[in-house]
């Protein structure tokens, strides 16, 4: 019998580097709240490689009380269950002693899991939310026109945007740029390159500042763009009317229903009515957090999202000493496909580890009972 959604809550953890024997059902899948008259229950499972595990959460469903069952199994090369732990049973479960279940790609980016055992489960087929999963180029968000930032854009590896720096007389400020550690091993780098004094603050004049992509040790791959954006303190001496350049911006970007933001559709059209990003509901994989940091001012997670299309964020302000002259122009390129996919690259591995572990874990657990 086939369950229809009622609620759902997308709470993601992971991400996972899968063969191509795997791909297609690899990543973490969940949902919550199918409830028939047998109660309600909802799911996580995790399968990445040649490993995987599942979370039944039981809440008065078919006799199975109220708690969490959980399955940790190997694969076989076809992507079905080669193996199984026994079922643990957490807090007042009353699990089935065997569950198993057959997985494949659902409708509308879902996953669909049939469960061949499991008490009151077995028969069942559920559709998971795909959360985390391998990035394809299907996932490719387009580009909109004009896109980029003198030049440069989202994606764009790391040789390639410092020849352009260079050429466009920047230089890279080491007292500005960083670099964060993380515990999966990897390094992200952020940094400012900036060119001129501007005449307030101990600042370049003009500045862009850019979030790579991370890298983990051995890794050959070059960096690549994640996050972009420039800050301009437009000089006096420039005698630039702000609505010229706010006219220049507009020609360049489009115009969004608010000034200064333009919301793309993955397809890279604008939409002159959004007051937010444009999203494909039929994609559910999460948003990625992506930290940057500008002169002044350090953000430790803007959420970039791969079901949305691209938007582009800008700021121009006003001399008040001199009315209608432009101060200052920012600009920030926002897309989230790079980040996911930076974000499953260095996430899977640990991951993979973790279930590979669990279960190896759980098979050596073959003591005898005590004499009772």
């Amino acid at each position: 019998m086939r369950h229809m959604l009622r609620t759902t809550a997308l709470s993601a953890v992971l991400l996972g580097s899968a063969s191509q024997a795997f791909a297609n059902t690899d990543g973490f899948h969940t949902v919550n709240g199918y409830r028939d008259a047998q109660g309600q229950v909802g799911f996580e499972l995790t399968q990445i490689g040649g490993y995987g595990e599942l979370i039944v959460d039981v809440q008065g469903f078919g006799g199975m009380a109220f708690g969490k069952c959980v399955l940790a199994f190997k694969r076989a090369a076809d992507g079905s269950i080669e193996d199984a732990t026994p079922v643990q049973q957490q807090s007042a479960a009353s699990c089935p002693s065997e569950i198993a279940f057959t997985s494949k790609p659902g409708e509308n980016g879902m996953l669909s899991v049939t469960f061949t055992e499991g008490g009151p489960l077995k028969g069942n087929t559920y559709d998971l939310f795909t959360v985390l999963r391998p990035f394809t180029e299907a996932d490719a968000v387009t580009a909109p026109k004009g896109f980029d930032i003198l030049g440069m854009t989202i994606g764009e590896e790391r040789p390639a945007i410092e020849a352009k720096l260079t050429a466009e007389g920047f230089a890279r400020l080491e007292g500005h740029s960083d670099t964060l550690s993380y515990r999966d091993g990897s390094t992200r780098a952020l940094e400012i390159w900036g060119k001129g004094t501007a005449a307030v603050g101990n600042k370049p004049e003009d500045y862009l500042y850019i979030t790579w992509t991370s890298k983990l040790e051995g890794d050959q791959e070059p960096e690549k763009v994640a996050f972009l954006g420039r800050e301009w303190s437009v000089p006096a001496s420039a005698n630039l009317a702000i609505a010229v350049l706010d006219k220049s911006l507009a020609e360049k970007h489009g115009q969004g229903a608010m000034k200064g933001h333009i919301y793309y559709d993955r397809a890279g059209t604008a939409d002159p009515k959004a007051y937010g990003d444009v999203c494909d509901e039929k994609v559910h994989l999460q948003g990625v957090s992506v930290p940057y940091s500008s002169i002044g001012m350090r953000s430790d997670g803007e959420t970039l999202k791969i079901a949305c299309g691209a938007s582009v964020i800008i700021y121009t302000g006003e001399d008040f000493q001199a009315p209608g002259r432009a101060s200052l122009m920012k600009v920030e390129l926002r897309k989230g496909d790079v980040a996911y996919a930076d974000f499953w690259k260095t996430w899977s591995p640990a991951e993979a580890k973790r279930l590979q572990e669990a279960y190896e874990l759980q098979k050596g657990m073959t003591g005898a009972a005590p004499k009772l």
